[in-house]
Formats: structure tokens, C-alpha cells, sequence
């Protein structure tokens, strides 16, 4: 997406507003070094990742959680003021995460979301064309998850792929429109590209992640997918 001067001063100026929000609700929680390391990922930031898609034609091996697990979803009209889960992501993400979401589903996006035994246990996001989030523009064809992430008390139960079947499950049944589904997931995070792949994606290139004053932009790198990145699924 090109911008020009005064857009990108626009984008910036808005990014940096944003920015002092999430310092403040993220400060609450964690303290000042803690949340100047996560915050300085929005302000400057290369990093490699994988891109990874699920072709929507090829079948799938099915994941087990070790744990009983149900998924279900929440999409636009979700009042999150009175949601249950609300208290969660306050927990670790401040009134901030709760202004991304309520914008997020106002946007149209769906969110994925697992239980356990009456326990929220994790989530994934997805967002249907036209795509924002990707660093680029997708097909109109293709959709994108992001942001995955399960509690920290639940992980190692295999909750992240089952959820990323269930938004494969949802996407053949009723968005007959949508024939891939693309993520992204950094080289170092070794347990999501387990569990993404493990979920049907396959590591087609890599890329380089380019954040700078919260702009977020995906590079393509001539460079080969190291074997050690493409997990072997049990």
C-alpha cells in the first residue's frame, strides 16, 4: 500500500498516540523494562519469519488436544464490555488489548476462541479480505490469521492447532469464497511453527518483518527455508 506524505504523517502521528496507550496499560502490568521491550517492537523492528499457507483443498490430519477442548467464535456485535473473557485479556494486555479487540471485531474480523472445562485456554484471530495485517496485500481469495495465543498455564496441550483446524473447519463450510488461509510466524518461535504446521499450513518463503513507528511491512528474502524450521508431524 503506498502512502504519501501526508497519510504517512497521519499514520504515524496515530501510531504514535496509540503507542502511549498501550505504555500506559501495559506498564500497570508488567513495569518499565518490561514493557519498553515489548513496546520497542512497534517502534523499530527487522525480523525474520515464515510465511505459511493452508491450502483449503488439501485434507487435513486431525489434532487431538491432550486436554478436552471446544472452540467456538465471536465476530462483530460482541459486547466485550460484558464478555466473560474480558477479565483475561485485561490480565495481560491492559485496556489497550481491549480497544485493539473492540476495533478488530469492528473491522470485521473473527475471533477464535478455545475452552477447557469452563477455562478460557486460548485464541486465534482471523481477518477476511481485503487483509490489513499481513505486511502486504493478499488475494481476494485468501484470508489471515494472526495474533495466537494461548495461556501460559494450558500451553504444550496442543490448543493452538486445534483451534487453527476449528477456523479451517469454519472457513471450507462458510466462506466458500476463501481458498487459502496465509499466517506468519517469527523463525525463533519454534512451538507456533510446530503447532501451525501440525494444523495443515506449510512454510512457503520467507520473509522479513520490517516494523518502524508502528508501520508493519513484509519483505520476501531470496534466501532457502532452513530444513531445521519445517517440523515433522507426529
Amino acid at each position: 500500500m503506498h502512502l504519501d506524505s501526508n497519510d504517512l504523517l497521519g499514520v504515524i502521528h496515530k501510531n504514535i498516540q496509540q503507542g502511549k496507550r498501550k505504555f500506559v496499560s501495559l506498564y500497570q502490568i508488567y513495569g518499565l523494562l518490561s514493557t519498553l521491550k515489548q513496546i520497542s517492537r512497534n517502534i523499530f523492528l527487522l525480523e525474520p519469519v515464515c510465511r505459511l499457507d493452508k491450502d483449503l483443498n488439501l485434507h487435513d490430519i486431525p489434532v487431538t488436544p491432550k486436554i478436552p477442548l471446544s472452540v467456538g467464535f465471536y465476530s462483530k456485535g460482541l459486547d466485550i464490555d460484558n464478555w466473560d473473557g474480558r477479565k483475561e485479556i485485561l490480565n495481560f494486555r491492559g485496556n489497550y488489548g481491549i480497544e485493539i479487540f473492540k476495533n478488530r471485531l469492528e473491522r470485521g474480523d473473527y475471533f477464535f476462541v478455545g475452552y477447557s472445562n469452563g477455562e478460557f485456554v486460548g485464541f486465534v484471530w482471523i481477518e477476511f479480505p481485503p487483509v490489513t495485517e499481513a505486511g502486504y496485500a493478499l488475494k481476494n481469495n485468501e484470508a489471515y490469521t494472526y495474533d495466537a495465543w494461548t495461556f501460559e498455564k494450558f500451553r504444550g496441550n496442543g490448543i493452538f492447532p486445534a483451534i487453527e483446524q476449528s477456523i479451517t473447519n469454519y472457513v471450507r463450510d462458510y466462506r466458500h469464497d476463501i481458498k487459502n488461509i496465509v499466517t506468519h510466524v517469527a523463525n525463533w518461535n519454534k512451538a507456533s511453527l510446530s503447532g501451525v504446521q501440525k494444523a495443515g499450513y506449510r512454510i512457503v518463503r520467507l520473509e522479513r518483518n520490517i516494523v518502524f513507528l508502528g508501520i508493519h511491512r513484509k519483505q520476501i528474502m531470496d534466501k532457502k527455508v532452513p530444513t531445521k524450521l519445517f517440523i515433522r508431524k507426529e
